[in-house]
């Protein structure tokens, strides 16, 4: 796809800083146990980056992964390599969950050194799953609304959402697409990753062959399961629910003052 110049971007002014080597890539979709995976590599000492950390500063990580998003799924800007990767995740030395998981030969590229981990589950296992967390919160309604009075956290994520809907997702969540997707996906990961670098995982199968791909002593304690499923959802419906709360505050602040004048200029002598 020829690219075109959609204006500066955010990426190209910020400092792109490695402060410790990436280490472990992990490229398996949300859903199949990346949340387990993130805690499992803090447990063995690592600083690693879920998606779920773009929400500690959502306007500057959503337009980050949006531009990357954009030009790798619609020619819009340079793609990104090691540079922009670092702008990302320059202070951690993991990294896993969507949106970084699509970016598959960006990663392999840029840092040569690293070890990837597939995390997989069986695709009918993964949609339920999907279809029970992720897909409905992208179809809210209430995003196409609120997106106009939220610039903080709903506007930024709308533009992500998109993006990923129409790169990511090739049109449409749910369904044969998606199942078509995670498999592309996996079979996309077990190409472009050398054989040597790649532990293809399924999280039930314990400290075993994590620690042993990544050269550790197992830890004491069993391998943690973090099902994080009900706590998505309310997170988001939290998040979304105090938007509503501050565009209403903020409705009153000039409604309430309007009535008391109009009050006053109609009643008062």
């Amino acid at each position: 796809m020829a690219q075109s110049n959609p204006g500066p971007r955010l990426v190209d002014t910020l400092p792109s800083v490695r402060y410790m080597p990436m280490k472990v890539i992990v490229l398996g979709l949300n859903r199949t146990g990346t949340m387990s995976m993130y805690t499992a590599l803090q447990q063995l000492g690592f600083h690693p980056c879920h998606g779920t950390n773009m929400w500690e500063n959502p306007r500057k990580y959503l337009t980050l992964w949006t531009e990357a998003m954009c030009a790798k799924y619609m020619g819009l800007g340079a793609p990104w390599g090691r540079r922009e990767l670092d702008v990302a995740l320059g202070k951690f030395d993991a990294v896993m969950d969507l949106p970084a998981a699509c970016m598959v030969e960006e990663l392999v590229a840029a840092y040569p050194d690293a070890k990837f981990i597939l995390t997989h589950r069986p695709v009918e296992e993964w949609l339920v799953s999907m279809n029970a967390t992720i897909f409905p919160v992208m179809k809210w309604p209430s995003w196409r609304l609120l997106r106009h009075f939220d610039a903080g956290f709903v506007e930024p994520w709308w533009a992500y959402k998109q993006i990923m809907l129409k790169g990511w997702g090739k049109g449409g969540f749910g369904g044969a697409n998606m199942r078509r997707t995670f498999l592309e996906h996996s079979e996309l990961v077990r190409k472009v990753v050398p054989g040597e670098r790649l532990l293809v995982f399924d999280v039930k199968e314990g400290w075993g062959p994590l620690c042993g791909f990544l050269g550790f002593e197992r830890p004491k304690g069993g391998f943690p399961h973090v099902n994080d499923s009900e706590a998505y959802v309310r997170s988001f419906r939290r998040a979304r629910d105090w938007v509503i709360l501050r565009v209403i505050a903020k409705a009153l602040m000039v409604f309430v003052p309007l009535v008391v004048v109009m009050y006053i200029w109609h009643f008062l002598p």
